[in-house]
């Protein structure tokens, strides 16, 4: 009878040892926890040398699936951030570069703009000065005065007067050129009012 008792006594929470000393019987957690303590690896790969460890037991096998399960989702999250730095930094040099071409566009736009200006300012004082010049004219003298001459070829009665005539006034080409001047600087507002604008 005693001895059948002792028999059925690692079924409790104590087990037997060699000597008949009954010692506590360890728990699932503690199991648990011993197989995934770093002491115990370190122990158990410098003993076994480079050989492969397997897990056996069903704890073993559990923390050896998560462990899998963590480094598969670092890595993808690894390759995941790197992808998308390279996107962002494909993405900033192409902007750079658009806002390069941007700007050189622009300055050279500046520079049209500066000479047409530049130009129109010109004309305008050359138009002023003449307009000026011929109102400021002198009257003139005598013998600037339309001459009459006769031309015996055509016919020995037939006179011609010779006048100083323009075909086109000053006025006209005044007007002509202002209204021109108006026109260009319309349509050059209205290619800036409709190019594209500059990228952020």
């Amino acid at each position: 009878m005693f001895m059948n008792k002792l028999r059925k006594l690692p079924t409790g929470p104590t087990q037997p040892t060699p000597g008949g000393v009954l010692v506590p019987r360890e728990s699932r957690t503690t199991a648990l926890a011993r197989a995934a303590a770093p002491t115990t690896v370190s122990a158990t790969l410098s003993a076994a040398g480079p050989k492969v460890l397997k897990p056996l037991t069903p704890a073993e096998q559990y923390w050896a699936a998560r462990a899998l399960t963590a480094e598969a989702l670092l890595s993808a999250q690894t390759r995941h951030r790197e992808e998308v730095q390279a996107v962002e930094s494909r993405r900033a040099a192409e902007v750079d570069a658009v806002r390069q071409f941007h700007v050189q566009r622009e300055r050279k736009l500046e520079l049209v703009t500066a000479a047409t200006l530049v130009a129109l300012a010109a004309l305008i004082a050359a138009l002023l000065y003449m307009l000026h010049a011929s109102h400021a004219r002198p009257q003139q003298s005598r013998w600037l005065a339309p001459m009459h001459f006769t031309i015996p070829v055509l016919s020995p009665f037939a006179s011609v007067v010779e006048h100083e005539s323009s075909v086109i006034g000053s006025r006209v080409i005044v007007v002509i050129v202002l209204v021109t001047a108006v026109v260009a600087y319309g349509c050059f507002r209205y290619w800036l009012s409709h190019r594209p604008s500059r990228q952020t």
